[in-house]
C-alpha cells in the first residue's frame, strides 16, 4: 500500500507479543524486523530524521532502543507504511490529525491484533463500510471523532467482539463525536464492557434504549447535540457508575510497554463538558469522574425520580430539552453531584428544599424554565448567583423570614411548610435562641446583682429600725 503519513502524527507500539509482560524473553518475527527496517529507511530518507542507533543491530528487534516509538507531529516530512502490514502483532495505532481519507479504513483492518485505533481529526468521509472493523476482534478503544462520516452505523460496527473472557477483548472506549452519524442507538446495548460512550454532535434519533442500565461498567454517557426524542428511561437510575470492582478501569498494553522501557507517551484522552466548560481528560480519570450529558436533544416528559439513585454520579446535564413537570426531590440523594444543569426546559413547580443537601454542588442552573415560588436560602443553592435562576418569571429570592421578594410574588403554602421543615433552619433557629438567651442573661446580670444588693441593704435597714 502506498500510504504516506505525517511521521510525527503516527504512534506505533511494536513487538507487542502475546507474552506482553516478558517481552525481553522473546525475539521478534522476521517480518516484524523487516517492517521496522522499512520504517527506518523511510525516516532516514525524510530529511535524515532521527532513528535510534540500535535499530538494525542484532536480529531481535524487541531489544532495539525505543521499541515504544512515538512518531507523531513532525510534518511536513512523510514516511511510507508500505511494509508495516507485516507487523501482525501491532496493538496500538494512532493516526490522528493527518488528513487521511477513506482508504485508511481498508488499510487498518489488516492489523487484526489492534486493541486501540485512533483516527480522529482526519478527513474520512461518507458512510462506514459494513466490514470496516469486523476483523478487529480485540479492539478496546475506537476513536473516529471529528471526521466527516455520515449515514447509519452498519451492523458490523455495532456488534463488536462479544467475548468478555479475554481481558484484551474489552471494548472500553467509543468516540464518534462530531460526525454526521444517523439512526438509533439500540446497538449500544451490545457493548457489555463499555466504559465510555462518546456519541455527541451527531444526528442520532429515536429513543434512548432502556438497556443502558445493563452496561455495568459505564462511567461516561455523552449523547448531547443529537435528535433523540421521547422520555428518559427510568431504569437509567440503575446504572452503578462504579466502574470495575477492582478499580482497574484501564490497563492498557502500551502503558505496560512504556513502563518497561522507561519511555513516556502523552496518552491523550477525550473531552467531556461539565460545569459549563469542556474539559480534556486522560484515560486514568475514570476513578475521579462520571457523568451523563443528554443536552440539546428533544427529550420530553417528566424527569424520572429514579435518577436520584445515581449516588456516584458527578455531572448531569439535561439542558436544552423539553422536559416538564417538577424537579425530583430524589436528586438530593446524588451525594457526589458537582454539576447539575436543568436549564432551558419546561420544568414547573417549586425547587425542592431537599436539593439544599447537595453539599458537593459547584455548578447549578435551572434557568429558563417555568419554576415558581422561592429560591431556597440555605445550603449550596443559596450560594449561586441569580444567573442560575433567571428566566423563571414566578421564581423569586427569599429572605431569612421566608418571604419572597418582590412582595407581590406568591409563596405557596406547601412551599412555606417545606421551608419550615428544613432541618438546617431548625439548627440555625436553635443556635440563635441559645445565643440570644445567654446575651440577655449577660446583659441583665449587673442589674439583677444591683437589685439584689439594694434589697439586702433595705432589709438590713428595716431590721435595725
Amino acid at each position: 500500500m502506498g500510504s504516506y503519513l505525517s511521521w510525527r502524527s503516527l504512534s506505533l507500539i511494536l513487538c507487542v507479543l502475546p507474552a506482553i509482560f516478558v517481552l525481553s524473553s522473546y525475539g521478534c518475527f522476521i517480518e516484524e524486523r523487516a517492517a521496522l527496517m522499512d520504517i527506518r529507511s523511510s525516516l532516514l530518507s525524510a530529511h535524515s530524521m532521527f532513528v535510534p542507533d540500535s535499530w538494525g543491530r542484532g536480529d531481535d528487534c524487541c531489544s532495539w532502543e525505543r521499541v515504544f516509538l512515538d512518531l507523531s507531529w513532525n510534518y511536513p516530512s512523510f514516511i511510507s507504511l508500505e511494509g508495516s502490514v507485516a507487523l501482525t502483532k501491532l496493538r496500538y495505532l494512532d493516526l490522528r490529525i493527518n488528513g487521511l481519507g477513506r482508504s485508511i479504513l481498508s488499510f487498518v483492518k489488516k492489523f487484526d491484533s489492534l486493541e486501540v485505533l485512533i483516527l480522529n481529526r482526519n478527513s474520512i468521509n461518507g458512510a462506514l463500510p459494513p466490514a470496516a472493523f469486523e476483523n478487529l476482534t480485540n479492539l478496546r478503544e475506537l476513536n473516529l471523532s471529528r471526521n466527516n462520516l455520515i449515514g447509519s452505523l452498519p451492523a458490523g460496527i455495532s456488534i463488536f467482539p462479544s467475548s468478555s473472557q479475554d481481558s484484551r477483548s474489552l471494548r472500553q472506549f467509543v468516540h464518534r463525536k462530531y460526525n454526521h452519524f444517523m439512526g438509533n442507538l439500540d446497538w449500544v446495548r451490545y457493548l457489555d464492557n463499555i466504559r465510555l460512550l462518546s456519541l455527541g454532535a451527531n444526528m442520532f434519533e429515536g429513543r434512548i434504549t432502556p438497556d443502558l442500565y445493563k452496561l455495568q461498567y459505564l462511567r461516561i454517557i455523552d449523547f448531547s447535540h443529537n435528535k433523540l426524542r421521547g422520555s428518559l428511561p427510568a431504569c437509567m437510575g440503575n446504572i452503578s457508575f462504579k466502574g470495575d470492582a477492582d478499580g482497574q478501569i484501564f490497563n492498557s498494553p502500551y502503558q505496560i510497554i512504556s513502563d518497561n522501557y522507561n519511555a513516556s507517551y502523552d496518552l491523550k484522552g477525550f473531552t467531556f463538558a461539565t460545569k459549563w466548560h469542556l474539559y480534556a481528560y486522560s484515560h486514568n480519570f475514570f476513578t475521579l469522574m462520571s457523568g451523563i450529558d443528554v443536552s440539546a436533544n428533544m427529550l420530553d416528559g417528566e424527569i424520572p425520580w429514579e435518577l436520584g439513585n445515581l449516588s456516584h454520579i458527578k455531572s448531569l446535564n439535561l439542558s436544552y430539552n423539553l422536559f416538564d413537570g417538577p424537579k425530583p426531590a430524589t436528586f438530593a440523594d446524588m451525594n457526589e453531584m458537582e454539576s447539575l444543569d436543568l436549564s432551558h426546559n419546561n420544568l414547573n413547580g417549586s425547587i425542592p428544599w431537599q436539593l439544599t443537601q447537595l453539599w458537593s454542588l459547584e455548578a447549578f442552573s435551572v434557568a429558563y424554565n417555568n419554576l415558581s415560588g422561592c429560591i431556597p436560602n440555605s445550603g449550596q443553592l443559596s450560594s449561586f448567583s441569580m444567573e442560575s435562576y433567571q428566566g423563571n418569571i414566578d421564581l423569586h429570592k427569599s429572605s431569612w423570614g421566608n418571604k419572597c421578594l418582590p412582595s407581590s410574588g406568591p409563596v405557596e403554602e406547601e412551599d412555606m411548610r417545606e421551608a419550615y421543615d428544613d432541618p438546617f433552619l431548625y439548627a440555625i433557629s436553635a443556635a440563635s435562641f441559645v445565643l440570644a438567651l445567654w446575651a440577655t442573661v449577660a446583659f441583665l446580670l449587673p442589674f439583677i446583682r444591683a437589685a439584689c444588693n439594694a434589697l439586702s441593704q433595705l432589709k438590713m435597714t428595716s431590721t435595725y429600725v
